[in-house]
């Protein structure tokens, strides 16, 4: 069956303010998040739309690379065909380009496949195993009645679990996490670090937080500290990786080096979804449980993780795609529902969102 060609891809960079601050070890968010929207159009006339979230104070990759490799894309990729295999072919052998580009690419074909097809993308990916995904709430660094009023409007909320982002100073970190055990003994807390400690820091810290029954300690060490990792998980708690993760290569060492309980996939990080499945399945094959990760992303970026988790049976950990909470508007025409501390499932083709053009006019415009 022919799905048509690509007739074009249009850039949007856009900034969209957040509506609370939010710290993390490697430095505060800037005050609007930057985010680089892709829409393929193609021969048929259907639109599809991807998102790229490069959060520079983690990725070290901010909206202006991104727009560039994206423009390079758009000059190679008009005619080709819907087809994937064959677009990741032509991108990644004609280009240098990153994760965060390649996800807004992928996103955005797989959205207009879907639409052509009129089928919701996570059939492309082989089907559902859930309607919704439970989530956790998570609180940047800040002072203990911040982090404590954080935490009880989470659970008012409906959430189930909570994240506090650690690893600035341990003792401060100390202070936040018996605080919140001491109002919340019940509910389940993970901490991230950031690869904000050093190893010895992180050993330390593995012993005072397991006996705080802390759920699991998510990048404690440098991303390439894979011993450190590995040493970590000695001290009695569950270890996550993050940063130590892009590809499928990362998590095949993670896996064998039995250094991790749990890697968090952002489909980011990864390039998209597809390259998601390949690293859960590897995770998967090594007996290692996955979680989905955040970059904070608009409406588009949390529609494209939710059809990867709604496809994903790895998934054993409450996921963190909590972004559209986070910003002052989520670029898409109807809201994602999120209920009682979950995100559902949205309906419709694609990705399953419209994006509101309205709103894309207000907070960006097209290169």
């Amino acid at each position: 069956m022919d799905l048509g060609k690509i007739r074009k891809v249009e850039i949007y960079p856009v900034k969209v303010p957040f509506n609370r601050p939010f710290k993390i070890a490697s430095g505060p968010y800037l005050p609007n998040a930057e985010y680089v929207l892709a829409r393929v159009e193609t021969s048929e006339g259907v639109e599809g739309w991807g998102e790229s979230s490069p959060m520079p104070s983690f990725s070290g990759i901010g909206q202006r690379e991104v727009v560039e490799e994206l423009k390079a894309a758009a000059n190679i990729l008009k005619g080709e065909p819907l087809n994937m295999l064959k677009v990741y072919e032509k991108v990644l052998k004609g280009l240098s380009i990153s994760s965060y580009s390649l996800c807004a690419l992928e996103n955005a074909l797989l959205d207009a496949i879907g639409k052509t097809l009129d089928i919701p993308a996570y059939h492309l990916l082989g089907g559902k195993i859930r309607e919704s995904l439970e989530l956790v709430w998570p609180i940047g660094l800040g002072e203990v009645e911040f982090v404590l009023e954080e935490a009880r409007k989470a659970v008012k909320s409906g959430f189930k679990g909570l994240k506090l982002k650690v690893g600035e100073n341990l003792e401060e970190d100390l202070k936040r996490v018996q605080a919140l055990r001491e109002e919340f003994p019940n509910i389940p807390l993970r901490l991230d670090a950031n690869q904000g400690y050093s190893r010895e820091e992180a050993l330390e810290a593995g012993k005072r937080f397991a006996e705080l029954g802390i759920e699991l300690f998510e990048q404690p060490v440098r991303k390439d500290d894979i011993d450190g990792l590995r040493l970590v998980r000695k001290t009695g708690v569950k270890v996550m990786a993050d940063e130590s993760c892009y590809t499928p290569a990362d998590a095949y060492r993670l896996v064998t080096s039995e250094a991790v309980d749990i890697i968090n996939i952002k489909i980011m990080k990864s390039g998209g979804l597809m390259k998601a499945r390949e690293i859960a399945a590897i995770s998967m094959a090594g007996g290692v449980a996955n979680s989905l990760g955040s970059m904070l992303e608009t409406g588009v970026g949390t529609a494209a993780g939710m059809q990867f988790a709604a496809s994903c049976t790895n998934i054993k950990y409450r996921a963190e795609i909590v972004g559209p909470l986070f910003l002052e508007d989520d670029l898409i025409e109807k809201p994602l529902e999120f209920r009682d501390g979950a995100l559902m499932l949205p309906s419709g083709p694609g990705l399953g969102v419209s994006v509101d053009l309205a709103s894309l006019e207000e907070y960006g415009s097209k290169t």
